[in-house]
C-alpha cells in the first residue's frame, strides 16, 4: 500500500453466501478483531443487511451483533466501519415501490446504528435515492428537490459520526451525479467508497483483450473517473 493508504480488513466470512431469511452476517472462523493490530490493520468494515421493518426480536439479534463487533474494535483500538445495506421482504430491489421506500430505509438504518452503543467510527451507506426513478434520470418518481431533500434527512440522523456513501456498482455517471446531489443538498459527509462503479468496465477489457489492456484502461479512465469522484466532493 502507499504509505497514505490505510489498509482495512473486512470481517465477514462471506457476503455473499448469506441466503437464509434472517440474512444475517456470519463472522469468519480464523479472524477476530484482535488479530487486526498484528496484520498492520486499523480499519475493520462489518456488513451486515438490515430492514427497519422486519420482527423487531430479529434486528435486536442483529443490533446486538453491531454492538458486538463495535466492542472488540474498541477494545483493540480499531476503527469501526459499519456498513448496512437496506431491504423490504415484501418489496423488489429496483422496483418503484423499493424506490419509493428507500429514502426512509437508509434514513432508518443510519439513525438506528449512530446510537453511541454501537461504537460505530464511520458508517458506509447507500445513497438514499434510487436514480432510476428521480426526475433528470429516470422515471420521475420523485422530483430532484424531493432527492436532494432525502439525502439531508438521512445525513441528519447521523448524528456526528461521519458517513461515506458506497457506490452499489451503480453505471458511473450515476454515482457521479448521486455526489453531486449530496453535496448540492448542504448535508455533512465525509466522502465516498467506491469499487465496482470505477473498475466493474474494465472486467469486460480483461476478458476480450487482456490484462494489459485492462491496466492500461485503469491507469488512463479508471484513474480519471476516481479524480472526477474527488472533484465531486470538493
Amino acid at each position: 500500500y502507499p504509505a497514505t493508504c490505510a489498509p482495512m480488513l473486512a470481517y465477514e466470512a462471506d457476503v455473499y453466501r448469506i441466503t437464509e431469511p434472517d440474512r444475517i452476517t456470519v463472522l469468519p472462523e480464523n479472524l477476530r478483531a484482535s488479530d487486526y493490530p498484528g496484520l498492520g490493520v486499523r480499519y475493520q468494515k462489518f456488513f451486515l443487511y438490515f430492514a427497519p421493518g422486519d420482527d423487531p426480536a430479529l434486528n435486536a439479534r442483529k443490533c446486538d451483533l453491531v454492538a458486538q463487533v463495535g466492542a472488540d474494535c474498541a477494545r483493540h483500538g480499531l476503527h469501526f466501519l459499519m456498513e448496512p445495506l437496506v431491504y423490504d421482504r415484501a418489496l423488489a430491489p429496483g422496483s418503484p415501490e423499493f424506490a419509493r421506500a428507500r429514502p426512509g430505509l437508509v434514513r432508518s438504518a443510519v439513525e438506528t446504528f449512530a446510537d453511541p452503543r454501537f461504537r460505530v467510527g464511520t458508517l458506509k451507506i447507500e445513497v438514499p435515492v434510487d436514480l432510476a426513478h428521480v426526475e433528470g434520470f429516470g422515471a420521475p418518481l420523485m422530483s430532484q428537490d424531493q432527492a436532494l431533500q432525502a439525502f439531508a434527512d438521512t445525513a441528519a440522523q447521523a448524528r456526528g459520526v461521519p458517513i461515506v456513501y458506497l457506490s452499489a456498482g451503480v453505471p458511473f455517471d450515476w454515482f457521479e451525479a448521486s455526489l453531486r446531489m449530496a453535496v448540492q443538498s448542504g448535508s455533512a459527509f465525509a466522502g465516498f467508497m467506491c469499487g465496482r462503479s470505477i473498475w466493474s468496465d474494465a472486467i469486460g477489457i480483461f476478458g476480450v483483450q487482456g490484462e494489459a489492456a485492462m491496466r492500461d484502461w485503469l491507469a488512463d479512465t479508471g484513474l480519471d473517473r476516481l479524480r472526477r469522484l474527488i472533484d465531486a466532493v470538493t
